[in-house]
């Protein structure tokens, strides 16, 4: 009995194994299948497609503006390149060490979490890879098994769709991090003020800290809960050997502020003609255009030129606004885009870099190139500033005087307004109409301005302004300027390099700009517009074209608001800025110098008072010589046109230059002076001046003389220039070199030095 008992236990017992082995098999099987159908059957989420910010790049790559996401959210999409090295490295060694190997679910974190959770009978530690936080951002669900489940065989399948750089970036742009802050561009640049790529390794370890508690940690809001959470991140780093212990030491000295950064800002008008509503199907991730416009706008360009306009807008009222635009000649390119740089009150959301104003005085240059170009005027060719001839009521100069003979070159480099009347009815108002079309500005069609189209009558936008410059500054090679970085919007030769060039050479006046200002190589147009609404300048050189604005957007005037009083020095100063000027091209070959007669401005003949070096366009020069004066009765008699007869007679006549022009006699152009240290004084003389003379020592005001009275001045030793403007505005200058008496640079006796008393 017993021994059939023994058979019937050892029977049992294999019949046990038998049946536990085919259930674990079973089992194995079932879960294989589970695993393979749930594998097959499981739906990998739409990771891509949530919303991102509206984002306005530099030309730097990163952003200058950032607007709100359809979702209200802060979320600057970046590539992974563009976070630097330090933040997604440490990022992926503290929350999925084993992120480059796994299949999107980590088998050995799943064996410790549960291992963990059963010996301490609570869940204490989880299992999520960076692609199962992904999936959960992107399809969330209630926190149950069976979510952890699909969670998991989701993964799997976007590991099979996406590379592992393409699942790292998305997620990192998709992590929140407290707040409306969604991903680590928008992160860094609220937090810290900076790019992810700037970031040091303690920053980037309160953003890592941020991952796993965005509420909890924010470093704006509890600076001391992010201070505690960084240190363990950092101890955490250390210990699995991702950074050392100098870097550890570092990073745990750096503060923890509670600052909060506002997101970029810049160019916000720029951001509002170039970006479209952050409703717009276009920002959302994954869409074309979705990571921002590139700009061609250079950030440190923009913040320049806006501290220049703020410096200008100093003695106005808050009405008053500033706006400005610098093009790259060379490209055509816009390098700075300013379209108010007030940032409050009413009229801020006015864009009046394309808003249309009137241009005062901006637009005589194009009616004079078209004289030029027509061969109908020369630089050198006689205006009549008066109000004779002219019928009605004559314009005065913003001065309210009138200069009586004047070149057509000073004319235009001094913005007077007679002349340039006399200049547009001398090409007529429909030749005008045509240039001013193909420098690029928008003419009414169908509308007649008369006198007025050269005295601000047309309205224009800046953006047509320094379109119509730049083409000056290359020469009549049209520019149309644009905003995207890699284009060049240069069009063909629209206007006669010729009259450029002699349109440019007539605005190389540096003597208007006053006291102090250096404008050598710059030329240099301002404008303002009637009864002082709008204040403008143009200031451009070769290699930039730069156009500035001043005025109130409601269109109210107000008092002193002038071009060149109020924005010449913002304007130099900034082209000063950009560094060495490049030098202006050689004149073209179509024009040659003839000796001018001083005074009508054509060739000289015997009975001229003088002569000067002037230019012409050699296929429509003209051959006669001066008509103003002539010889009659063995006298020699100026026969003045009708419209300068008559204010030319008494003593109140216009003065004429007698000479070729101002000289500057002492000191000599290229002089050595000697000083001794007992008389340091130095006399300044000139010769051929006419009227008063402004003196000025080194680009500084020293004082005003009659011609022939001398200025005394006490430079010190090094180089020096001297410059002059007489009362026909005419301007000379000599550069010289101060030495002491016992310096060694006199000590040569063989080489016997000029001393200038």
């Amino acid at each position: 009995m017993a021994e059939v008992g023994k058979k019937v236990k050892k029977i049992t017992l294999r019949g046990l194994a038998r049946v536990a082995a085919k259930t674990a098999i079973g089992l194995g099987l079932f879960g294989v299948i589970f695993l393979a159908v749930g594998f097959i059957l499981a739906t990998p989420p739409r990771y891509d497609g949530f919303a991102v910010s509206p984002v306005l790049l530099g030309a730097d790559g990163e952003p200058l503006y950032v607007g709100i996401s359809a979702d209200q959210e802060l979320a600057i999409p970046l590539s992974l390149d563009r976070m630097g090295e330090i933040f997604p490295r440490i990022a992926v060694a503290v929350e999925d060490k084993r992120f480059f190997s796994h299949p999107g679910v980590d088998p050995l974190a799943l064996a410790r979490a549960a291992f963990q959770n059963i010996k301490n009978r609570r869940v204490i530690s989880g299992a999520s890879t960076i692609t199962v936080q992904l999936v959960r951002l992107s399809q969330p669900r209630p926190r149950n098994l069976w979510s952890k489940m699909v969670e998991f065989f989701q993964a799997l399948r976007l590991e099979r769709e996406l590379g592992k750089d393409e699942i790292l970036t998305v997620y990192l742009n998709r992590a929140p991090f407290g707040g409306n802050v969604r991903g680590v561009g928008a992160a860094a640049a609220i937090y810290f003020g900076k790019s992810p790529a700037d970031l040091t390794l303690g920053e980037s370890a309160v953003l890592v800290a941020l991952l796993r508690g965005p509420s909890i940690y924010r470093p704006d809001r509890w600076p001391g809960r992010a201070k505690v959470r960084r240190d363990m991140v950092l101890s955490i780093l250390r210990g699995k050997g991702a950074i050392s212990e100098g870097d550890e030491r570092r990073a745990r000295l750096e503060p923890v502020t509670g600052k909060r950064f506002s997101p970029p800002r810049k160019a916000p008008h720029l951001a509002a003609y170039l970006l479209d509503p952050a409703e717009s199907p276009r920002w959302r991730w994954g869409a074309e255009g979705y990571a921002g416009v590139p700009t061609s706008v250079d950030p440190a360009l923009q913040e320049n030129l806006e501290k220049r306009l703020l410096v200008a807008l100093g003695p106005f009222p808050g009405e008053v606004n500033g706006a400005g635009i610098l093009v790259s000649n060379r490209t055509g390119r816009v390098l700075a885009y300013v379209g108010g740089v007030r940032r409050e009150g009413p009229t801020f959301h006015v864009d009046n870099a394309r808003s249309r104003r009137s241009p005062g005085s901006t637009l005589k240059p194009f009616v004079y190139l078209a004289a030029f170009a027509d061969g109908k005027l020369g630089p050198s060719s006689l205006l009549a500033d008066s109000p004779l001839g002219l019928g009605g009521d004559a314009p005065r100069n913003f001065d309210g005087e009138y200069r009586g003979p004047v070149a057509a070159g000073v004319a235009l480099s001094e913005s007077l307004n007679v002349p340039a009347v006399r200049v547009l009815r001398l090409i007529g108002e429909e030749r005008a109409l045509e240039v001013l079309r193909e420098a690029g500005f928008t003419v009414p069609e169908g509308r007649a301005f008369g006198d007025s189209l050269v005295l601000g009558g047309m309205e224009t936008s800046m953006l047509e302004l320094a379109g119509a410059y730049a083409t000056l500054a290359r020469g009549g090679e049209a520019v149309r300027p644009g905003f995207d970085p890699g284009g060049h919007y240069l069009g063909p030769r629209i206007f006669s390099g010729e009259a450029v060039w002699l349109i440019n050479e007539s605005l190389l006046s540096p003597r208007l700009l006053g006291p102090g200002l250096s404008g050598e190589s710059l030329a240099i147009k301002s404008g303002t517009s009637i009864s002082l609404r709008d204040a403008w300048l143009a200031a451009y050189d070769p290699a930039h074209t730069l156009v500035l604005w001043l005025g109130d957007p409601s269109g109210r005037s107000h008092k002193g608001l002038t071009g060149l009083a109020s924005l010449s020095a913002a304007g130099v100063q900034f082209m000063h800025d950009l560094g060495p000027r490049p030098l202006w091209p050689d004149p073209p070959d179509g024009l040659e110098r003839f000796r001018a007669c001083p005074v009508s401005g054509e060739p000289a003949s015997p009975f001229c008072p003088g002569s000067r070096w002037a230019w012409r366009i050699k296929s429509l020069a003209k051959s006669h010589p001066c008509r103003l004066h002539l010889r009659r009765n063995g006298q020699t008699v100026t026969a003045w046109p009708p419209e300068l007869s008559r204010l030319t007679r008494g003593p109140g006549h216009f003065p004429v230059r007698p000479g070729p022009g101002p000289q500057v006699v002492s000191p000599k152009p290229g002089a050595q002076v000697v000083m001794d240290g007992q008389n340091p004084h130095l006399q300044l003389k000139s010769e051929g001046a006419v009227g008063l003379v402004h003196w000025y020592l080194d680009d500084r005001f020293v004082g005003t003389a009659d011609k022939r009275a001398t200025i005394t001045i006490e430079p010190g030793p090094g180089p020096h220039k001297v410059s002059l403007m007489d009362s026909l505005n005419m301007t000379a200058r000599s550069e010289f070199t101060v030495v002491e008496k016992d310096s060694p640079k006199v000590a040569d006796k063989d080489t016997p030095l000029p001393i200038i008393d």
